[in-house]
């Protein structure tokens, strides 16, 4: 056996992929691929903590590069 998966529109289901398991002797069927990385699969935006917190990480490697990295 054998994993193949596909992307799903998100208008239709609430996840992004489908996953299902043929045999190792099957022809992966059109529009799926063994490899899950080939999905072209929607990354998530961050959210507002999540970009907040990555603006002060980046604000603090600026104040150290300029204060000589103390």
């Amino acid at each position: 056996m054998k994993s193949v998966f596909r992307s799903v529109d998100l208008d239709e289901k609430d996840v992004l992929f489908e996953q299902k398991a043929i045999d190792d002797d099957e022809e992966t069927p059109e529009g799926w691929t063994e490899d899950f990385e080939d999905l072209d699969l929607l990354e998530e935006e961050p959210t507002e903590m999540e970009s907040m917190k990555q603006q002060v990480i980046d604000l603090q490697d600026i104040v150290s590069q300029f204060s000589g990295g103390v």
